[in-house]
């Protein structure tokens, strides 16, 4: 597992954080304490609050290797960065250099980027950020390819649209469906959600935007679960935590999750384990709790807790939680808390087990 922050550091602004195979416990990272190790800098994370990461298998020269790859818009939003690291990083993050990053694409961005494997038979991967277009923003979509790197894959996606500026759009690939892709964003005309879609390889074949109205106060997060089946969450005007969900073919009305009296902030988080859950976690307006809700196809009724939401931690964040998972059934939720540290919560598979707090890491701030 790798975690990555950002400081309000400009000159040294973006740290990483990694848990190896030879890790005794799920709170076991290197560097050792609470130490992060560097990476890059030269980003303002006021305009660029947040980091894209990929995983995937590369090939070069005929030497194979797992690679990580951060894109990250830079201070000015004219170009867009990326730094890489192949297998444990024996030679470091390259391009070498606090300071030194490869300019991934130069033009007007207006978002941090969000990235989605696809094709898993090819090794397919997209990136995407919010560009200049007509009338106003949209979102441009990059496709990498074992064979050709990464490519401006075609015009905005869903042809003319005008997007919320502070909204990075979300991005589903659906499991088991090697070439549908989903791109969900904020209108700005209404603030409502907005959503286009493809089928094919062909990277001009996105269908217009649809409007799924609701009123979207975060940038949307998507899941998609099972083909045909997308679950989309965001924060609405009144603070509450609202799902739409798509299946058979149609979408399903605005629901709020977890009732009229628990108002979240900031952009709540969803991972699925299965074809029939899915786990979503928010950052609570009262006291700064961590607070969970589960789905199930196989339950009644269909979210627990039936009203409310599980509190996992009762205080102490200080932004909205990431969930990851690791293949062995439990959920890790990364957060930071009053003191800029970064802490993790795990939600194990076991029954019975409670979820603790640790800290990982002391983000170095100035």
């Amino acid at each position: 597992m790798e975690v990555f922050a950002m400081s309000n550091n400009k000159e040294n602004s973006v740290y990483r954080k990694y848990r190896n195979s030879n890790a005794s416990s799920a709170a076991e990272f290197l560097p050792q304490g609470l130490e992060m190790e560097l990476v890059g800098g030269g980003i303002d994370r006021d305009k660029t609050p947040s980091i894209s990461v990929s995983w995937r298998h590369q090939e070069e020269r005929g030497v194979h290797s797992n690679r990580t790859e951060l894109h990250i818009a830079g201070t000015v939003n004219t170009k867009v960065y990326r730094k890489y690291r192949d297998q444990d990083g024996a030679d470091g993050w390259s391009p070498g250099g606090a300071g030194t990053w490869d300019v991934f694409e130069t033009g007007t961005w207006q978002s941090s980027p969000v990235q989605a494997r696809y094709r898993p038979d090819k090794n397919l991967m997209g990136a995407f950020y919010l560009c200049r277009a007509q009338p106003g923003l949209g979102v441009c979509f990059w496709q990498w390819t074992p064979s050709n790197d990464w490519s401006l894959a075609g015009n905005p996606v869903g042809g003319q649209s005008d997007l919320q500026p502070w909204a990075a759009p979300a991005v589903a690939a659906w499991t088991g469906d090697d070439r549908r892709l989903d791109v969900f964003a904020v209108s700005r005309v209404n603030n409502h959600l907005v959503h286009t879609w493809r089928d094919a390889d062909d990277p001009g074949a996105w269908a217009p935007y649809e409007d799924l109205e609701g009123f979207v106060t975060t940038p949307p997060v998507a899941v998609a679960r099972a083909p045909g089946v997308l679950d989309v969450f965001v924060r609405g005007g009144e603070g509450g935590l609202w799902h739409r969900g798509f299946q058979a073919g149609k979408w399903a009305e605005w629901e709020r999750v977890g009732g009229l009296d628990v108002a979240i902030r900031g952009q709540p988080e969803a991972v699925s384990m299965s074809a029939d859950t899915i786990d979503v976690f928010a950052w609570g307006a009262n006291r700064g709790e961590l607070l969970h809700a589960k789905f199930s196809n196989n339950t009644e009724p269909k979210w627990t807790p039936a009203a409310g939401f599980d509190t996992v931690l009762d205080k102490g964040l200080a932004g909205p939680p990431r969930a990851v998972t690791d293949g062995t059934g439990d959920i890790h939720l990364l957060a930071y808390d009053d003191d800029n540290n970064i802490i993790l919560s795990t939600l194990s598979s076991k029954p019975g087990v409670k979820a603790e707090k640790t800290v990982i890491a002391a983000l170095p701030m100035v």
